[in-house]
């Protein structure tokens, strides 16, 4: 009898493969022989899914994009769970934590911000997502901030502008990932660290930041590695 392929999942492990091959090389480097070596499949077969190396290096966006809007929404919407712990695990969630897989998000994600400004519809992909991750993430914010005693200082900005400097944050520590790995965990905890001030968390909201992350669920169906997250 023949074997029944599930064509969904192969194009998603095609996905995950070329996810991890710009992680390595950039997406200038995800070429269709590269992408079928790391899915160890025949090199002939992404073609049979995708007419371009162009074309899966934006299904693979997609399906990181998605994946990531999956981990964003289960950690802002988490039941039994007040705002300030959810704010807590969501800054653990964006600033990372030095782990492997964490690692290979960030470069995942650096390669494809970069990548996505020499293509028009990749830039209008990348906007669109970051809008998501703003819509999901300033209304956390606003029902923390309402929640808080008065006598804490109050942010700088709207929300949604403090999303966007959540989100901000969250890149630097990665640039900075790239550029060198000497003390790079120490600088993501005292990102959090500064974060958690400024949001008035404790150390008792960030005893328990949550088991979502951007690889998992899920930045985010069933391929793995980093959902690239969003333009500068």
């Amino acid at each position: 009898m023949p074997k029944i392929v599930d064509h969904d999942e192969v194009r998603l492990k095609l996905a995950a493969a070329t996810q991890r091959v710009i992680a390595r090389v950039g997406a200038h480097g995800a070429t269709l022989r590269a992408v079928a070596k790391e899915a160890g499949v025949s090199p002939a077969l992404p073609m049979h899914y995708f007419d371009s190396v162009e074309e899966i290096v934006a299904f693979a966006f997609t399906t990181g994009a998605n994946e990531e809007v999956a981990a964003l929404h289960a950690l802002v919407t988490q039941g039994g769970r007040d705002a300030a712990a959810r704010m807590s695990a969501l800054i653990h969630h964006l600033v990372g934590d030095g782990s492997k897989a964490q690692n290979e998000q960030v470069l995942q994600l650096l390669h494809f911000m970069a990548y996505s400004h020499e293509r028009a519809d990749l830039s209008a992909l990348h906007a669109q997502w970051y809008e998501r991750c703003l819509d999901l993430i300033a209304p956390l914010i606003a029902e923390h901030l309402a929640a808080r005693p008065r006598t804490q200082s109050e942010p700088l900005a709207s929300p949604r502008v403090e999303a966007s400097i959540l989100l901000a944050m969250s890149d630097g520590c990665g640039l900075q990932r790239l550029s060198s790995e000497r003390n790079a965990q120490a600088r993501q905890r005292a990102c959090a660290d500064l974060l958690r001030q400024r949001y008035g968390l404790t150390s008792a909201d960030a005893a328990d930041p949550g088991t979502a992350s951007r690889s998992s669920a899920t930045r985010r169906p069933s391929a793995k590695g980093r959902a690239p997250r969003r333009p500068s």
